[in-house]
């Protein structure tokens, strides 16, 4: 993108439409992938936790769910997670587009939009459970 749109705007509505556009390419392992990285590097989860998470444990599902309500109030590694999107992504974020996306902390609206149609056969039951969770304690 490199400073294509000077309008915040502009630039966030670019985003949603690439990441659509994107999500409705890319398989369900690959959308799986990116909801890992947002529950481990965004929200601070180890691997046991996502585990119970994904099984559906009460416990680790409410205590995600406060951790989702207070996004940004704890230290989280958003590096780590635009650097995996953009392994996962091929490279679709330029180094300009990734210090945007971390000042702003887009990583939620990445899951809303490269998953934004639960019907579609390619759609990731993780980012929909973790959608669902954040619903639910927003």
């Amino acid at each position: 993108m490199n400073g294509a749109y000077p309008n915040p705007i502009q630039k966030a509505l670019y985003f949603v439409n690439l990441w659509r556009k994107k999500g409705a390419e890319i398989s369900v392992v690959q959308k799986d992938e990116i909801g890992l990285a947002y529950l481990e590097h965004i929200l601070g989860e180890n691997k046991e936790s996502i585990e119970q998470f994904l099984a559906g444990k009460f416990e680790t599902t409410h205590l995600i769910g406060i951790k989702q309500a207070q996004v940004g109030t704890y230290k989280n590694d958003r590096d780590s997670f635009w650097t995996k999107v953009n392994e996962t992504l091929k490279g679709i974020h330029s180094k300009t587009d990734i210090e945007w996306l971390k000042a702003n902390k887009a990583e939620y609206h990445l899951l809303l939009h490269i998953d934004h149609n639960p019907s579609e056969k390619n759609s990731s039951g993780l980012i929909g459970k973790i959608h669902n969770n954040a619903i639910a304690y927003k």
